[in-house]
């Protein structure tokens, strides 16, 4: 809930996420830095970058991690 993204504009391993304001972006951010995960937070989004040692299983854990947060 509060973020979307337009996976069709995917073009590369770099996606853009939109953020509503009911999701705040720093805590969030801290919050998922504190489990060794980095993500550049902006004005009402994000941009997640993956690399060529992240995995299915990193993405994966990625999400429940977030979950977790918000």
């Amino acid at each position: 809930p509060g973020v979307s993204c337009d996976v069709a504009s995917v073009q590369t391993n770099i996606v853009f996420l939109n953020v509503d304001q009911t999701v705040a972006i720093q805590a969030l951010a801290s919050k998922l830095k504190a489990q060794g995960i980095l993500i550049s937070p902006g004005y009402q989004g994000m941009r997640l970058v993956t690399h060529l040692d992240v995995n299915r299983a990193s993405i994966d854990r990625l999400i429940s991690e977030w979950r977790a947060c918000l």
